[in-house]
């Protein structure tokens, strides 16, 4: 009976799939996404094949023409009337039109998947609530609104709620509540990530409905990621054991990937493959992450055998590159079992391998903010691999993967416009400017790529590979050598770099380099931030001492362990990760009690790989300052910045100094390029939700707004040696996991600044232009961290808490 039917449907469509429907049918992503990228007509296809290719594009992590696609696809959603197309691989070279919710469910499923691969966490709670919301407020029918096509099909015609157009809007609903779930688990709110599970648990999936279109496997993968990343491993294990009844097995051979088949589209199965084979490849494709899910499971439980077994086969599936995520996961997990049974040379290499997937795919962002958010959930096999090549003594190996594991975001900004500059062909810096435009505009957003002229984005990108290939091939820069950085840095100079794995076994990695030696020291990692929270309200409280016992705490957690080979050192280079880039290093406070700052001069650098794009100005003492602007509100005049300002004047001959109205943004805009210290005495604010929104306030005039915001200081073409920010949190900015710190400071650094002075929290008016003073004063005859430090043991005499002098730090050049 089973051979007759499906005899009965293979001539029912015989000959009619294209290469297209079958590549993604059986789930091989990869051919699909490297055909896409090689079609210039893409955004011009049929909808059904514009689909397809954008859903593998999503699933292999390409991530250049995701923007472009979804654009296109939204508009052709708009322009469908009450409907929505349905964008499967289409029979006959059709394409079915579904009723709003059904459609519109469907482009979100791939948008959410697109922006949780990213990394974007605003979006990706977005979309979740957004798809949900279609769950409880639309009906999911499947009927097509063209009578025709009803007549012709009546197969697809006329479901209820109780049919499969229910079982669309459960699976919806588990997609969305696992996607809450696991960002719940991941910002550590555990009771709230346990609801979401509950809610996916509680969901009915034992119809035959339910079995034929794979609702409990879409159960068993959101469950099971749920559960491990709270760490209940033996939950995850037992979600992902899936129920398989008589009639469970019978459908197996009658369905379809849950993602990309429409209704009866098994049928197609038997055209591509041929009666033996489809069942294999329908299986593939449905089951194929649950099973993923399934082995992460039995690697936290301790079933290695097992792990590791599926491990392998998933490896050995050619298609396994197709999906972006499983692959680089199945690497580490092998990398991990081998770690655990103490095969490090073995460890090693999946873990080169897991990362290599890694850069591969973030090489295809085509934005800096892309950048920052697609390495936040895959730092724990950097950690793994440092880890594990520190415990074999390969310092400088490991040193490398320490940089290789941060964002790079800005790394990567300053190496295209250092090597690049204006000598770019004609076409190329059009198609450049072009990129950087919608770059920016993401900036802005925050949320992506959405305006239309991304449809051209790879248009632009071809155009620059072929006039300047060694540009497009500077999406990720690799990070310089270790002895390129020691090169850098001066005979009295030691850089303290310091980085948190967060893998098998969470630690704190010290590297200690001079120009000559490199020493690695490693702890279990302590609770640093609350540590940091604690220290932060002492010192805001402004009075008491309250904030002496946290500063030596810290002390012994991050420079104790370090301390003997910091003695020949008389700058200190620190280079921090994570939370410890809101820490003020300079009052860190020694057993004898002596202050870090007391023992060295201190300056920071965002990455290591920073430090060769600074150093390299020549000097020169023309001075800009714009002071105390006038903003429409006498509550936030600053008369202390006003003399402030007129003090440095005194000091510096060749400075041009603007006040009130006439310290505008037009003439920042204007004049700084011709100035090698930049000095703003302005109210500046860091914004926590949208970071690359932050800015400094300054007059405002018929041209600018007097809002300078990250955008804006980016295409600032500066020569400066120093930019000085006395202003109130200008040091602040918002760190990813991959550390990228987005604020002001990188804006100024990236616009050409050698070096940035700024602060870390609010600092009073009448101590900072005290402060200001002393350091240009000893600026004129020091390097700025060694002024910087001479100002602070001033101002310290005369206010003696560290709320008032503590907060200002150097970051970048000497």
């Amino acid at each position: 009976m089973r051979r007759i039917l499906l005899l009965a449907i293979a001539i029912f469509v015989a000959g009619c799939t294209s290469n297209v429907t079958r590549s993604t049918l059986s789930g091989d992503y990869k051919t699909l996404a490297d055909e896409g990228q090689q079609t210039p007509e893409l955004l011009s296809l049929p909808t059904n094949e514009l689909w397809a290719y954008c859903q593998s594009f999503v699933k292999s992590r390409v991530f250049t023409p995701i923007d472009g696609c979804f654009n296109e696809l939204d508009k052709r959603f708009e322009d469908a009337d009450d409907t929505l197309l349905y964008m499967v691989q289409g029979w006959f070279d059709t394409q079915f039109i579904a009723p709003g919710a059904f459609g519109e469910g469907m482009l979100t499923e791939l948008k959410l998947e697109a922006a949780m691969a990213r990394g974007n966490i605003k979006n990706t709670e977005s979309l979740a609530n957004s798809l949900y919301n279609l769950t409880t407020t639309y009906a999911y029918p499947l009927a097509v609104t063209n009578n025709d096509y009803a007549e012709r099909y009546p197969q697809i015609a006329g479901y209820d709620e109780s049919g499969y157009s229910n079982i669309y809007r459960l699976k919806h609903q588990v997609l969305a509540l696992g996607t809450l779930g696991l960002m719940a688990a991941r910002n550590n709110e555990p009771e709230l990530a346990s609801r979401y599970a509950s809610e996916i648990a509680a969901i009915d999936a034992s119809s035959t409905n339910a079995a034929q279109w794979r609702l409990p496997q879409a159960k068993a993968l959101w469950l099971g990621r749920i559960y491990l990343t709270l760490g209940d491993f033996e939950k995850a294990y037992q979600a992902s054991i899936i129920e398989k009844n008589a009639m469970y097995e019978f459908l197996d051979g009658l369905t379809t990937a849950l993602d990309v088949i429409g209704p009866i589209m098994y049928a197609a199965m038997v055209d591509a493959y041929g009666d033996t084979d489809y069942k294999t490849a329908l299986n593939f494709t449905a089951e194929f992450e649950p099973r993923f899910m399934r082995h992460q499971a039995e690697l936290e439980t301790g079933r290695l055998a097992a792990a590791q077994e599926g491990y392998q086969a998933i490896i050995n599936e050619p298609k396994v590159k197709g999906f972006g995520t499983v692959y680089w996961q199945a690497l580490y997990g092998l990398g991990r079992i081998a770690d655990l049974q103490g095969n490090n040379s073995q460890a090693i290499n999946y873990y080169q391998r897991a990362i290599e997937v890694i850069e591969r795919q973030r090489k295809s962002m085509d934005t800096e903010a892309g950048r920052i958010g697609f390495v936040n959930d895959k730092q724990a096999v950097y950690g793994d691999m440092v880890s594990l090549l520190v415990k074999e003594q390969r310092f400088n190996e490991a040193y490398n993967y320490v940089e290789r594991a941060k964002a790079r975001a800005l790394v990567d900004l300053l190496a295209t416009k250092q090597r690049f500059g204006s000598q770019l062909p004609p076409a190329a810096e059009q198609a450049l400017t072009s990129l950087q435009s919608i770059e920016q505009q993401a900036l802005v957003n925050d949320s992506g790529i959405t305006n239309e002229a991304t449809r051209g984005i790879a248009v632009q990108l071809k155009v620059i590979e072929q006039t300047t290939p060694q540009l497009a091939s500077l999406l990720t820069v690799s990070p310089p050598s270790l002895s390129s950085i020691q090169n850098r840095l001066g005979k009295q100079e030691t850089l303290l770099l310091y980085f948190f794995s967060q893998g098998r076994q969470p630690e704190l990695f010290a590297f200690v380099v001079t120009a000559s030696s490199i020493a690695v020291h490693s702890q279990p990692l302590p609770a640093l931030e609350e540590s940091i929270t604690a220290l932060r309200d002492a010192i805001n409280r402004g009075d008491g001492d309250a904030w002496q016992k946290e500063a030596a705490q810290l002390y012994s957690h991050l420079i104790a362990p370090v301390a003997n080979e910091l003695n020949a050192a008389g700058t200190l280079t620190v280079v921090p990760h994570g939370a410890l880039h809101y820490l003020p290093f300079t009052i860190l406070t020694a057993p004898d009690g002596r202050l870090l700052g007391e023992q060295f001069n201190l300056r920071l650098l965002p990455a290591a790989s920073v430090l060769q794009f600074v150093d390299e100005k020549v000097a020169g003492e023309q001075l800009l300052a714009l002071a105390n602007p006038d903003l429409n509100a006498p509550e936030l005049d600053l008369p202390g910045a006003q003399r402030e300002a007129q003090q440095i004047s005194k000091l510096w001959p060749q400075s041009q100094i603007y006040s009130r109205t006439q310290a505008s943004e037009s003439l920042l805009k204007q004049q700084s390029a011709n100035f090698q210290i930049i000095h703003l005495a302005s109210h500046g604010v860091f914004n926590p939700d949208a970071p690359l929104q932050s800015r400094l306030f300054l007059a405002a005039d018929a041209a600018n707004d007097g809002m300078l915001t990250v955008p804006e200081i980016y295409d600032l073409n500066l020569d400066a040696n120093l930019v000085v920010l006395s202003a109130c949190e200008t040091g602040l900015g918002d760190i990813s996991a991959g550390d990228d710190l987005v604020g002001l400071n990188r804006g100024f650094l990236f616009a050409g600044a050698n070096g940035i002075v700024s602060s870390l929290w609010q600092v009073p008016d009448e101590a900072t232009s005290y402060l200001m003073s002393r350091f240009y004063t000893y600026l004129q005859s020091e390097a700025p961290s060694s002024a910087l430090a001479a100002a602070q043991q001033d101002t310290r005499a005369l206010y003696p808490h560290p709320f008032y002098w503590a907060a200002f730090q150097l970051t970048g050049g000497q």
